[in-house]
């Protein structure tokens, strides 16, 4: 599976998304691990853990946030939001796997952070 890096435009979609689920409850459900001083390759590890674990929570959230969950998941993948449906359970690990590769712990996490900044702006 081919996964490109994060663009600008997804920030708006994922601000989006985490606006309309409870980012607190989602946090509080999947918890945050700190890897300051964790070897790379844990950090790859946990952060693969931590990607599926959201992109988990989200699915779990989809009757709320599926046009917006599938439309992000297929820009990263390159393929349409119907085609994102169509996607096998197993190709998720695999999607959070090339995601993390692709784009480093560091940035996803700024990423997110960002979304979630936006977040408060809009309040």
């Amino acid at each position: 599976m081919k996964v490109r890096e994060i663009e600008l435009g997804d920030l708006f979609i994922a601000s989006k998304i985490l606006r309309m689920v409870d980012l607190k409850g989602m946090i509080k459900e999947i918890g945050i691990k700190t890897v300051t001083d964790v070897p790379d390759e844990e950090k790859e590890t946990i952060t693969a853990e931590k990607s599926l674990d959201v992109l988990m929570y989200l699915l779990g959230k989809v009757d709320e946030v599926e046009k917006e969950v599938l439309k992000l998941i297929g820009a990263w993948c390159g393929i349409s939001p119907e085609d994102a449906a169509k996607l096998k359970f197993h190709e998720l690990k695999e999607f959070a796997e090339q995601f993390v590769k692709v784009n480093g712990e560091e940035n996803i996490a700024s990423f997110f952070k960002q979304a979630a900044v936006l977040i408060q702006k809009k309040r």
